[in-house]
């Protein structure tokens, strides 16, 4: 055949740039492995060094300062070189194909090579020359996707734990000191036991603490646990999470999370943003996610301890639901898309490390409700809000326990759990007592009570155990927990986002035009005070040791009684 030996000729030498492509990446990578432990073995016994001057002096902030930060860059660098070596990995897979191919089909042709006549060498001379540059157009191609795979963002970060899981102990505080969650313990914004303030006004300084500035808006509420709050930010390009004093407001630290999905979704509105998912905590180790399915985890100090991502959402507002922390694991409901494209799952990832320890398929659309964790017959559930199903899953392994047909259309709110009763409401469906107590399909069985009354769009519903309390564009709707019956109704002449939160008898409900309302509704709606915050308030409160906690527009807030 004309050309045969040219073409070995050929796939020999694109056989040998390839390998030649292997030897320099493979140099690359050893030498980064070398330069890499040796910049950690310098800057470990530096940390050390450090760790030994703050026990010789345990309140020296300049000491403190500099382990943070030298803290911060070992981790910094320890994911920037796991994402080369990674990249890596895939040029050496990529260079080892072009070899295995280059040579099997040079020795299938070789298998029997006539010699070309010597009118025809003239023709050989040109076809060695397109070989040549072909060969080096392989070879350009071979760069080129080394430099495209060096400089193309991450689109997933590798669960890697800096910290192994369990390491870092639990910070005990007081009870009153945990507002772990989006919608506190539990998710059931109720909190006891503590006196907060009813009237404030940061215009006059009435029981203010303390007013800072956020850097980077966000929708998420603030989580405390002891003396530190953590509240997020995030613009197109930017995810930060931060952590203030929640004595005087001090910013203590801000983290970037590094890597992930650099691209955002095409349709975040402006009021959902890049920050609406409310972080969480356990005690260990502070989590954070975004609207482009970054989620990473961070310790009390703000080093970075894991980053991952669950893919950029396909979600018509953006993703909203926040995630929460039981035992081990991070919980995540994470649906998207249209209902029946198999798109949307329920995620356990490892607490100490972020890797996917359960997935369970979820038939469900883009959703923003947010899980809670309730316990019925002395075992936990996962409850979760979609449409149309209402589910309990195993938190254990993601195993569906009941489910409940009884939602459609776009499902925002979160359940609540009171009297061993689940209690739900959304707009254009039903609001309803579900007794968790059963497994399978509890359509027809366990549907306690349900009704079309008030059926809150946006604002999650709040049970003291005797009412509750439903929030449809600022029209409050009371219904009896134990039959639905309605109580009473009013409006408060202003819409609300925000969900309420229960302290004591006062209920605490922030509306988007700035106010503050507290009203009871033990008796009747009766309103308490009318809190003017200056700017939009769209975040749900926490409470924390007495302190009221405000996220606006633009800066956080913090009231108690005996501020300054």
């Amino acid at each position: 055949m004309k050309g045969r030996p040219q073409w070995i000729r050929s796939l020999r030498l694109t056989a040998g740039a390839a390998i030649i492509f292997c030897v320099i990446v493979g140099a690359f990578l050893v030498l980064d492995n070398f330069r890499g432990r040796t910049t950690r073995l310098v800057d470990a016994e530096a940390l050390a060094v450090l760790r030994q001057s703050l026990l010789d002096s345990p309140k020296d902030e300049a000491v403190k300062e500099s382990i943070r930060q030298l803290d911060h860059e070992l981790r910094v660098d320890y994911f920037a070189r796991q994402r080369r070596t990674r990249q890596g990995a895939w040029l050496l897979l990529a260079g080892a194909v072009v070899i295995i191919a280059s040579l099997s089909l040079a020795a299938g042709l070789g298998a029997s090579t006539p010699l070309p006549p010597a009118h025809a060498l003239p023709d050989v001379a040109r076809r060695a020359s397109q070989s040549r540059w072909a060969v080096a157009a392989v070879g350009a191609m071979l760069l080129g996707a080394a430099f495209g795979v060096a400089r193309r963002p991450d689109l997933t970060i590798p669960a890697l734990a800096v910290t192994p899981p369990g390491d870092a102990p639990v910070v005990e505080v007081p009870v009153e000191l945990r507002w772990p969650r989006f919608r506190g313990p539990g998710g059931l914004a109720i909190a006891t036991g503590q006196s907060t303030p009813i009237r404030f006004d940061p215009g006059t300084g009435e029981k203010l603490a303390w007013r800072v500035e956020i850097p980077l808006t966000g929708q998420s509420s603030p989580i405390v646990w002891g003396n530190q709050i953590f509240v997020t930010g995030a613009n197109s390009s930017t995810r930060q999470l931060y952590s203030y004093s929640l004595e005087d407001g001090k910013l203590l630290w801000q983290a970037n999370v590094i890597g992930g999905a650099r691209a955002m979704p095409e349709n975040v509105l402006a009021d959902t943003g890049y920050a609406a998912p409310t972080p969480a905590t356990d005690g260990k180790r502070v989590v954070a996610m975004f609207a482009n399915g970054d989620i990473a985890a961070f310790s009390f100090q703000g080093a970075p301890l894991w980053a991952t991502n669950l893919g950029v959402p396909v979600n018509i507002y953006g993703h909203a639901a926040s995630p929460i922390l039981w035992d081990d694991l991070v919980i995540v409901q994470f649906d998207q898309g249209m209902d029946g494209d198999g798109s949307s799952f329920l995620y356990a990832l490892d607490a100490g490390s972020g890797k996917v320890r359960w997935k369970t398929p979820r038939e469900a659309p883009n959703t923003w409700s947010t899980p809670i964790i309730i316990e019925s017959g002395g075992a936990p559930q996962i409850v979760s809000t979609g449409s149309p199903w209402i589910v309990a899953n195993n938190p254990t392994d993601g195993a569906e326990i009941w489910k409940v047909n009884l939602f459609y259309g776009e499902v925002v709110t979160a359940p609540v759990f009171a009297n061993d009763l689940v209690y739900v409401a959304s707009a254009f469906a039903y609001a309803a007592a579900i007794r968790p107590d059963g497994e399978g399909d509890l359509t027809e069985s366990h549907i306690l009570w349900k009704n079309d009354l008030g059926l809150p769009d946006i604002v999650s519903p709040l049970c003291d155990g005797e009412r509750l309390l439903l929030c449809m564009a600022g029209m409050l709707t009371c219904l009896n927990a134990a039959d639905g019956e309605l109580l009473w109704e009013h409006d408060l002449e202003g819409d609300a986002w925000a969900s309420p939160t229960m302290v004591g008898d006062a209920i605490y409900l922030p509306l988007k035009d700035g106010d503050l309302v507290v009203f009871t509704m033990k008796d009747g709606y009766e309103e308490l005070a009318r809190n003017p915050m200056g700017e939009a308030l769209n975040a749900s409160i926490a409470v924390a040791g007495g302190n009221i906690l405000v996220r606006g527009s633009d800066h956080l807030f913090c009231f108690r009684e005996e501020a300054p």
